[in-house]
């Protein structure tokens, strides 16, 4: 079961947009675990995720996120996708991710 921890700034619309992306996973049968969190959350609590997506307004926080976990793969959501709340689009680039 792959692990995934989306990162924002503190918004509702994320938790939302990982329950969104949660119950397609889920209904296609895909092992993965997706997740939200504020940056701030993560800065002070090890995710445990094994990709960090970080949402287009945070962006600018990809450097900092990925010196705090060498470990993790990290990943900015596209723009549109995160916009229009496209569940399929950031579950492909999951999938991507962990077939690489």
């Amino acid at each position: 079961m792959h692990t995934v921890v989306m990162l924002c700034a503190a918004g509702t619309s994320t938790h939302l947009f990982a329950e969104k992306i949660q119950a397609a996973i889920d209904e296609e049968g895909y092992g993965a675990r997706v997740s939200a969190w504020s940056v701030a959350q993560a800065k002070e609590n090890r995710t445990g995720a094994e990709l960090l997506l970080l949402t287009p307004q945070v962006r600018f926080e990809l450097e900092l996120i990925r010196a705090l976990y060498p470990e993790t793969r990290v990943e900015v959501i596209d723009f549109n996708a995160f916009a229009h709340m496209d569940a399929g689009a950031v579950i492909e680039q999951i999938k991507g991710v962990f077939s690489d």
